[in-house]
C-alpha cells in the first residue's frame, strides 16, 4: 500500500485533460480515505465519462474525464461510497452527446490498495470471443471458477488462481453466457464470496472483458 499523499485535482490525471470539472478534492492518506477509479471501456466506444459521488473528505465531487483507450486510470481523484459513472459517446461529457447506461459502484473507503476498477455496462466481444480480465477491488479473492460457452460454441469450465489485484484468464476465450464465481481459497473450493453472470455478444476493439467481484 502506498503511503504518499494523494494528489489534488489541480494535478493532471492519468486520464488526461478533463472538462466540466466540479468539486475540489484535497490531499489525504492513501488506502484509508477512498480509492482512485479505473474505468474500463468494455464496449470500446466511450469517449468521455462523468464521475459523481463523494470525495475522500465526505464532500460531493464530480469530474469529467476523457477515455484513454480500453483502460483509463483517473489519478488524483479519490472516491468513497455510492458513486455513479455516466459514460458518453462524445468528448467532454457534452450534454448534447448520447450517453451509455449509467454505472453504479459502491467504493470502499478503506482498502489494501489504491484503485477501484469500474467496467461499463456493456459486454461486447471482438470477433465473437473474449478473454476475462478480473479486478479484485476488495483484495479478498484468491481464485475464480469460470464456466460457460467457449469460442467454438462448446461448454467449458476451469478454475483460475487470482493472486494479485488484476488477473487475465489468458488463452481461454468466452462468448454468450458466462458464469464466474469468486472464492477465498486458491483452488475454487470452500467459501464463495459472490457470482457474476455475463452475457457477451457483439464487437469491441479489445480482446478482454473486465469484471469485478462487486
Amino acid at each position: 500500500m502506498k503511503t504518499n499523499k494523494k494528489l489534488t485535482n489541480l494535478t493532471v490525471a492519468i486520464a488526461a485533460a478533463a472538462g466540466a470539472v466540479v468539486g475540489v478534492q484535497t490531499p489525504a492518506h492513501a488506502g484509508s480515505s477512498g480509492q482512485q477509479i479505473i474505468f474500463i471501456d468494455n464496449g470500446g466506444n466511450i469517449r468521455s465519462f462523468l464521475i459523481t459521488g463523494t470525495a475522500w473528505n465526505g464532500a460531493p465531487s464530480s469530474g469529467c474525464f476523457q477515455t484513454q483507450g480500453w483502460r483509463t486510470a483517473v489519478s488524483g481523484w479519490w472516491w468513497q461510497g455510492d458513486t455513479t459513472i455516466l459514460p458518453n459517446y462524445s468528448d467532454n461529457c457534452t450534454t448534447a452527446g448520447v450517453t451509455a447506461p449509467l454505472v453504479h459502484a459502491y467504493i470502499d473507503k478503506s482498502s489494501r490498495g489504491d484503485w477501484w476498477a469500474v467496467p461499463d455496462a456493456t459486454g461486447w466481444l471482438k470477433s465473437g470471443a473474449k478473454q476475462i480480465d478480473f479486478f479484485d477491488n476488495q483484495h479478498r479473492t484468491n481464485s475464480m471458477y469460470v464456466q460457460g460457452t467457449n469460442q467454438d460454441g462448446n461448454g467449458a469450465a476451469h478454475c483460475v488462481s487470482t493472486p494479485g489485484y488484476e488477473t487475465v484468464d489468458s488463452n481461454w476465450w468466452w462468448k454468450d453466457q458466462v458464469h464466474v464465481s469468486f472464492f477465498q481459497s486458491g483452488d475454487c473450493s470452500g467459501t464463495k464470496f459472490s457470482d457474476s453472470y455475463l452475457t457477451v455478444a457483439g464487437f469491441s476493439p479489445s480482446n478482454t472483458l473486465a469484471i469485478v467481484d462487486r
